[in-house]
């Protein structure tokens, strides 16, 4: 059945001029409007509406979720901020999430600097006229960097577990170290933004400070945990030896992969 392309009202009688709307039918118009038209065999704007809706509702609990673990990382990040160390050693187990947020800030904003301070050492010292691939430095930077804090609170984990005897889980040692890491995690967006504009010696005092307050987040929560151990215990220097023995031992097995990596994306060879 013909429709008319402007009404879309069906043409039973097959007359030339519609009779609903007076729009003139030719033969051209009405084989268009069979084809293209809102009638018995074409789709209608309202039923592609569904489908947008559909999409969206589909994604819009994501998108509410998203936005309240956001709002709520944010709160936690201020309460941290005012008192580091005292709500640090408070830090409950389920606030793991928020560890997760923390840690994996810090790995991504540290892996951007180190691939802005990359290229300005290439472009400020060596005068090569090589570009550093940003992408390809990015992602080796962002795998390392990655283990090391992951190994960083596996070995922490072990530490605490075996070495202190303590009950408390992954999560829990997960949770306090991330808290009393956020000043240094912090401190890595503002390490970014420095190399970022070319401010090398403030982002390179800026990687110190942050060096001492990983280490020290470190030290802290390994201190806290011992004083909540409820029986004899390793004492915490010998834990910490033992971190950051393994995390030396990581760095010596994959320093030259790590150095042979950065040499052929820079220097191209």
């Amino acid at each position: 059945m013909i429709h008319c392309p402007n009404c879309y009202q069906p043409n039973k009688d097959h007359e030339k001029i519609c009779k609903e709307c007076g729009y003139f039918l030719d033969e051209e118009s009405a084989a268009a409007a069979e084809i293209t038209g809102r009638g018995e065999n074409g789709p209608s704007p309202e039923g592609a509406q569904p489908a947008s809706a559909s999409a969206q509702d589909k994604w819009s609990p994501y998108v509410d979720k998203g936005k309240v673990v956001a709002k709520d990382y944010w709160s936690y990040a201020l309460s941290q901020l005012k008192a580091p160390l005292t709500n640090g050693v408070e830090a409950l187990r389920s606030q793991s999430l928020h560890g997760w947020i923390t840690l994996g800030l810090f790995v991504l904003f540290f892996s951007m600097a180190n691939v802005s301070l990359l290229r300005s050492v290439k472009v400020g010292i060596l005068s090569l006229g090589l570009k550093v691939p940003i992408f390809k430095t990015f992602i080796v930077s962002f795998f390392h960097i990655s283990v090391l804090v992951l190994l960083t609170v596996l070995m922490l984990w072990v530490a605490v577990k075996y070495l202190m005897k303590s009950s408390k889980g992954f999560t829990d040692v997960l949770s306090r170290y991330s808290a009393l890491a956020l000043v240094p995690a912090g401190l890595t967006v503002v390490f970014f933004l420095a190399s970022l504009i070319g401010l090398r010696t403030i982002a390179l005092i800026l990687l110190v400070f942050i060096l001492i307050g990983w280490i020290a987040a470190v030290l802290m929560t390994l201190y806290s945990f011992k004083q909540e151990a409820e029986s004899a215990s390793v004492d915490p220097l010998y834990s910490l030896f033992l971190v950051f023995f393994v995390i030396c031992f990581y760095l010596w097995v994959a320093g030259d992969s790590l150095t042979g990596s950065f040499s052929s994306l820079i220097l191209g060879f």
